[in-house]
């Protein structure tokens, strides 16, 4: 593959329409696919970015996933650190060191109550 003719993604894998209210919305033109595909090849360079992107392709390929965006790993994790802080009687506690509310602890820790049932 030479530069002046870059593997479109978006050829390799058709997408299903999508509903407008679950899909962010991006300015015309953009492709997030694409362009996450065109730093894969200036990252790994060519012959290993399209290994890689082969590789995501015939393991994912059809499959509708769902990949968290920064924010939500870092409130897994913060979820994470509040059940391994939790002493049973710290709601108040925790929810001043983490920001949130005290109900909000509560539904972190009850979740993760429910979870082991």
């Amino acid at each position: 593959m030479n530069q002046s003719q870059p593997l479109k993604l978006v050829s390799l894998i058709p997408t299903p329409p999508m509903e407008a209210h679950r899909m962010p919305r991006y300015d015309e033109g953009y492709d997030p696919l694409q362009e996450w595909f065109s730093s894969v090849l200036t990252d790994f360079g060519e012959a290993s970015g399209t290994a890689i992107i082969k590789s995501f392709i015939a393991h994912l390929g059809g499959c509708r996933i769902s990949i968290p965006d920064f924010d939500d790993l870092s409130r897994q994790e913060r979820d994470r650190k509040i059940r391994a802080a939790f002493n049973g009687v710290n709601y108040n506690e925790l929810a001043e060191r983490f920001g949130i509310s005290a109900r909000w602890v509560r539904r972190i820790i009850d979740g993760e109550k429910s979870l082991k049932k």
